[in-house]
């Protein structure tokens, strides 16, 4: 983990989007063809960096890092058929929570190379009580 947080620069220059007591913030992460993995949630005190790593297509499933720390799989809420936890808890007072996982997403193109050119969109809600 600590190459991981060097690689990062232990987060130093991730903007933190600040977060209020009882609220929910809806977010999108994208992996795959576009990047766009990283981001950073400030409540009180705390501050928190989602990190997509992967999606599993098999599996519907997603996995991050939470400041560095390994969540395992996710899926979301809205597969009735998920075996897998949808949400993870940040702290006693916080949450996030998949709402939706869109696999191998293209830009609505009629024709693209799922190798190349694809990615996995997941939206997110991060709540606080």
């Amino acid at each position: 983990m600590t190459d991981y947080l060097k690689t990062y620069k232990n987060f130093s220059d991730i903007q933190y989007e600040k977060i209020s007591k009882n609220s929910t913030v809806k977010t999108r992460l994208v992996v795959g063809a576009k990047e766009d993995t990283i981001q950073g949630f400030e409540m009180g005190y705390d501050r928190y960096v989602i990190h997509l790593i992967l999606c599993n297509h098999n599996a519907k499933t997603c996995a991050f890092r939470i400041n560095g720390v390994i969540t395992g799989a996710l899926s979301a809420i809205s597969d009735e058929n998920a075996v897998m936890p949808s949400k993870f808890d940040l702290d006693d007072n916080s949450t996030i929570e998949i709402t939706s996982i869109q696999f191998d997403y293209c830009d609505g193109r009629r024709f693209c190379n799922v190798y190349y050119e694809a990615y996995d969109i997941v939206n997110l809600a991060v709540i606080t009580k």
